[in-house]
């Protein structure tokens, strides 16, 4: 079923956890069962906006705080030294230091382990979705920068 209700704030997606708890038990077919059913395709479309989802390295945790604005890019290219560095990373090509990784822990407030743990084993060199955005548009123009110097 189509989400017909949009979660846009913490307080909206609050009130709609609350309200699943109190129609949890609802009847099929009953005008509840059909708002338990709105509001968990609101909730589950709202998390996948708003929280990291599945198994993360750091490449996962600082592509979801570049999309939610926790930081820009700006902040963020000096700790890797430039661009070239950047883009390696984000295609999971190059690890950080011990240093950059706690200046990106204490830039996006994360833990420090998000930034040292080894890269996803299910991730590829370059699954971080590009475009849409001003910083994915940057990544994806350094990215291949990165690829024809190499070629």
């Amino acid at each position: 079923m189509a989400v017909t209700t949009r979660i846009e704030t913490s307080a909206q997606y609050h009130a709609a956890v609350k309200r699943i708890d109190e129609i949890f038990h609802a009847k099929p077919g009953t005008p509840e069962f059909e708002e338990l059913d709105n509001l968990a395709d609101a909730v589950d479309e709202y998390g996948s906006r708003h929280f990291l989802q599945g198994p993360t390295d750091g490449v996962d945790a600082l592509e979801f705080e570049l999309d939610r604005g926790k930081a820009t890019l700006d902040e963020v290219l000096p700790i890797f030294g430039g661009e070239d560095t950047f883009a390696a990373y984000m295609m999971r090509e190059r690890v950080v230091s011990g240093a950059q990784a706690q200046q990106l822990a204490d830039l996006l407030e994360l833990p420090l382990a998000d930034f040292t743990c080894p890269f996803r084993d299910d991730a590829k060199p370059d699954d971080v979705l590009i475009g849409g955005t001003e910083w994915r548009e940057r990544l994806a123009a350094m990215r291949d920068r990165v690829r024809s110097s190499t070629v």
